[in-house]
């Protein structure tokens, strides 16, 4: 079954979840503690306290970052810090439904949770309202050459040290790749670079979120601000998978073509969080920039009207790809699965073709049923990809 044969069924299985969720009553919620959870209710129902960072890009958007505060430290200034960083339609929710953020606090490590410009958490601006265009007249580069610096050099003020380690899933990792190709200078700053689902190229993306490709231009006149925020719990999908009855069928298929089939790795009992933790909003461009990568792989346009803004900014039609061989870091981990929809073998493998650095790590997952979202909240990502973690910061 192609990809877009599985956004059909996403459309199909959308109608049919709705009506079933007016034909059955209500389930029990009790046992879903997390359910509907704020970043700063999931910490604290951990035993954790947290701090509300406002950071400020150069171009003036406001990035609600949270700081995990482990209460049994009390020499906060000799951790070290870390930056975790989501991947795309997530948010810093994503690093706590698994625990990941909180074994790294356990472990003697400052985390700070990331929120790109545009979701849920990062909607504020210096100047501009969310309902002003110009707000959401961003892109991923913008995001890249702006926002990164701008969390790096506040968590390096903040906490008083040279550098702070770092961990991204997916579009996470893409755009500090993206900094480390385009302002060199920062690779210096962090060490390590940990990178789980390394999307850099999108040759051989799968996802069926490449059959949106066509429709771009027009998801944009439709919805020019915001895209897909809480678009699962407006559809009532995460409050549905509570039930038993649909967990094994109808929620299983939803996950397989959203993510890629769920195996022995994803806990359907938990399938109502983690619908929850996905869909925190992006800016639309940001899903047209990412669609035009998926449909030229072979160059990087930005363009989305026409090229006259290219050629304004760079003299010439298309804007320059990113060189990943004028990176000059040498503290870069990648661990990957097998089956990423999003992030195919042959792409990970054409990006360490294109690296002239040597990686600290290089590790794939070696069960081969894992997938793109296991690697943040799969059954055993504290026995694989957590020790795995820890092992490779443990060299810092």
């Amino acid at each position: 079954m192609n990809s877009f044969t599985r956004f059909s069924l996403l459309l199909l299985v959308s109608i049919f979840v709705a009506i079933i969720a007016i034909v059955l009553k209500q389930p029990n919620l009790d046992k879903f503690a997390d359910l509907y959870r704020s970043i700063d209710e999931i910490i604290e129902s951990r035993g954790f306290k947290w701090e509300e960072h406002y950071i400020q890009s150069s171009d003036g958007y406001i990035l609600k970052t949270f700081r995990i505060i482990n209460p049994y430290v009390k020499d906060r200034k000799s951790l070290k810090p870390i930056l975790l960083h989501h991947g795309f339609q997530c948010s810093g929710s994503v690093w706590l439904v698994a625990s990941n953020g909180f074994v790294l606090a356990s472990q003697g490590y400052d985390v700070w949770l990331a929120n790109f410009r545009g979701n849920i958490y990062s909607r504020n601006h210096t100047t501009m309202q969310i309902d002003d265009l110009k707000f959401w007249n961003f892109t991923i580069d913008d995001m890249t050459a702006k926002d990164f610096p701008a969390q790096i050099e506040y968590i390096r003020k903040e906490t008083g040290k040279k550098t702070l380690a770092y961990i991204g899933h997916s579009q996470g990792n893409y755009m500090m790749f993206n900094l480390f190709a385009s302002q060199p200078q920062y690779s210096q700053f962090i060490k390590p670079h940990i990178a789980l689902s390394p999307v850099t190229y999108f040759t051989r993306f799968e996802a069926s979120l490449k059959y949106l490709g066509p429709i771009k231009k027009q998801i944009l006149m439709l919805q020019p601000r915001d895209f897909g925020t809480h678009i699962l719990r407006k559809l009532g999908i995460p409050r549905l998978c509570a039930n038993p009855m649909l967990q094994q069928n109808v929620c299983y298929w939803i996950y397989w073509i959203l993510f890629g089939s769920p195996r022995e790795q994803i806990d359907f009992s938990r399938m109502p969080i983690y619908y929850d933790n996905v869909g925190h909003g992006s800016g639309t461009r940001n899903l047209i920039h990412l669609l035009q990568h998926v449909a030229q792989p072979s160059y990087y346009d930005h363009s989305i009207e026409s090229s006259t803004r290219n050629v304004q900014l760079y003299g010439r039609e298309y804007p320059p790809m990113y060189k990943y061989s004028k990176i000059n870091s040498t503290d870069i981990a990648l661990i990957y699965t097998h089956r990423d929809w999003f992030n195919h073998l042959a792409d990970i493998y054409l990006l360490k073709d294109n690296l002239n650095v040597q990686l600290v790590d290089d590790f794939m997952v070696p069960d081969k049923t894992w997938n793109h979202m296991e690697l943040v909240w799969g059954k055993n990502v504290g026995t694989v990809v957590n020790a795995r973690i820890l092992q490779i910061l443990n060299k810092y």
